[in-house]
Parts: structure tokens; sequence; C-alpha cells
């Protein structure tokens, strides 16, 4: 486990999320590895954010032994995963811990991505190649947009067989660690879509609840008293 920077005290729920290419089987015939990380999505009060603050990579012995550690990861940082769940073991392994509440729903906003799909899974995300040339798309545009004039993002990418794995990625690779950010990706995507949509809710009752519709306060800089005491009515 690499951890480029320890969870901020008392971090609050969200300020944290992490994405995972997981395994199963304890024994492979593939080069494929577990691979975990733990990002940072914002702080008002510090310089750096939207940042992969922690990796965890491997295959230990068991596939268990993998699930554990993720799952520490997780408490640590009181972060919520996104996993691809074709791999069945990492659920069931959580939910014995009672730790299934670590796991992130299904994204609603995949619906948008694959249109009629008729796999209903209440956690992780299943690939299937539109998720993941979506994943893809989201993962360059992170890559190339700028945090300060003529910085990217890229530039705050510390591991480097991340970055060895984002030059040679091509489908026929293993891409272990591209994978898991690719689901970082798409649960930061996920979050602000519900983000967006609170808000334009809020907005919504503002306008046709909160607000009387038909006062010439609406219109009128410095109206008379009169005028502020006519009755007003909302419906």
């Amino acid at each position: 486990i690499v951890i480029g920077e320890h969870p901020a005290k008392d971090a609050p729920f969200g300020l944290y999320i992490a994405g995972c290419d997981p395994y199963d089987h304890d024994k492979s015939g593939t080069n494929s590895l577990g691979s975990t990380f733990i990002y940072k999505r914002f702080q008002n009060f510090e310089e750096y954010y939207d940042i992969i603050v922690a990796e965890y990579t491997g295959r230990p012995s068991t596939a268990e032994e993998y699930y554990e550690n993720v799952r520490k990861l997780l408490v640590y940082y009181n972060a919520r995963l996104l996993y691809e769940n074709e791999r069945k073991g990492l659920f069931p392994y959580f939910t014995s811990k009672h730790c299934d509440y670590l796991l992130a729903d299904q994204p609603d906003i995949i619906s948008d991505v694959v249109g009629n799909s008729s796999v209903q899974r209440r956690k992780g995300v299943h690939m299937v190649q539109s998720i993941k040339d979506w994943g893809e798309g989201l993962i360059k545009e992170w890559l190339n947009e700028e945090y300060a004039p003529g910085r990217k993002n890229l530039t705050k990418i510390f591991s480097e067989p991340l970055l060895e794995e984002l030059i040679q990625y091509n489908d026929k690779k293993n891409a272990d660690r591209v994978m898991a950010l690719m689901m970082v990706m798409i649960y930061k995507e996920q979050l602000h879509n519900l983000h967006v949509k609170k808000k334009e809710k809020i907005e919504k009752n503002n306008r046709l609840f909160d607000v009387p519709l038909f006062s010439k306060q609406w219109f009128e800089v410095g109206t008379p008293k009169e005028l502020n005491d006519t009755p007003t009515y909302t419906f």
C-alpha cells in the first residue's frame, strides 16, 4: 500500500472516494493484479485536491487478503468504493464483514450511457464496451484538465506504474491500474451529477414556492410601503 497523503482529520463523507479493479481467484495464469486508488475530491481550505492520495496494487497469496486490505484502506479514509462487479468475490466478503456500506451503489448515470440495460446490480459497475469507452473519455478529460494555467491534472499523478499503463494503454493489454482509475472517474462523475440535480431541484423549489409570484417587489427597487403590504399568493 502506497500512501501519498494521510486522510484529513475528521474527514467529511464524500471527501475521499475510491475505485477498484478486483480479482477473485487466488491463482491466475495471467499477470492480472488487484488495483485500488483513493482519490481526494475537494477540500476548501487546501491547495491540493482532485488528486490520488493512496494506491494499493498487488496480488497477495489469497483474494480475501486483498479484500481485507482494501476494506481497511476504505475505513482509514472514510471512503466509498466503486468497483468492477463482474468479479463476484468482493461483495460477499464485505457483506460478511458487515461493511457493504463501504461499496458504492450502481451509478444511475450509466443508464444514459448504456441505454435500456437489463443489468441491475445493487453495487458496482458492470463493464460493457459502451461504459468502457465512456470511462476512457472521462480519464482523458481529467488528464488534460488544467488546475492552473499550463498545468494539467496528469502532473498530479505520482504513480509511475499508472503513468506507464496510461502511456501503453490499449484493449489488448492488462491495465489494472487504468481500470481502477476509470472506476474513480465514473464515481466522480456520478457524484457531480447528483450534486447538479440537487442544486437544480433546490433552485426550482425556490423559484416556485419560496418567493411570491405576484409581488411588484420582484421588479421594483425601493417599493413603497403600501405595495409591500399588498397580499401575494403562492400555489
